[in-house]
């Protein structure tokens, strides 16, 4: 699954790092977040794995 972050809840969680606007491809699932790789952001972070609150982005629907 492909994902876009919509929005932050910096407040929530300490580790929050990701940016409005970028794209992931969706690992795991765990309850409230994701663990996705970066596809788009920013260099340092393209291609890392990082933890997403679920509430933050929308699911990327291709081909439509």
């Amino acid at each position: 699954m492909i994902i876009r972050i919509t929005s932050k809840t910096a407040t929530k969680y300490q580790y929050e790092i990701y940016k409005v606007g970028w794209i992931l491809e969706v690992i795991n699932d765990f309850g409230e977040y994701y663990t996705a790789k970066v596809l788009t952001g920013n260099d340092y972070h393209t291609n890392s794995v990082i933890a997403v609150h679920k509430s933050d982005c929308e699911e990327i629907r291709l081909g439509e």
